[in-house]
């Protein structure tokens, strides 16, 4: 299982990030995934990975996800929902990579490559929501 890499290498990530009409970043995410592979992680859908990593806390529609919190391995106070925020990719990597809000837990559930598509799930789901969600110092 690989880990979620620090802030140095997350500016890469902000440079290669997976892109809709490929490109560099669409190289880099299938990279991390075949990592992944490797180490016996098994191939998920973006909806899933949501349903498991952020459903927990944060509603989206398209995922079935109540977000309410938890008191299993998460979050147990919920967090915002994102049925009417535009999240960006890179906000969706560096609240997690960074573990602002309450997202530390998660930091240590996640794997780079799950983290990347999870984020790929979330902008491609949130892309037509009218409010843009911004970056959060915790």
């Amino acid at each position: 299982m690989t880990s979620v890499p620090s802030r140095q290498t997350l500016w890469h990530c902000r440079v290669d990030r997976p892109r809709s009409r490929g490109g560099r970043g669409g190289a880099f995410l299938r990279r991390h995934q075949a990592r992944d592979e490797r180490d016996g992680a098994a191939t998920l859908t973006g909806r899933q990975l949501y349903r498991e990593f952020c459903g927990q806390c944060h509603a989206l529609a398209p995922a079935d996800a109540a977000g309410f919190g938890s008191s299993g391995k998460l979050g147990r106070n919920g967090g915002q929902s994102f049925n009417a925020l535009r999240v960006p990719f890179e906000v969706n990597v560096n609240t997690v990579a960074e573990r602002t809000g309450g997202h530390a837990q998660v930091h240590k559930a996640i794997t780079w490559s799950r983290l990347l598509a999870v984020s790929h799930y979330i902008v491609t789901a949130t892309a037509h929501h009218p409010i843009p969600a911004l970056p959060t110092d915790g």
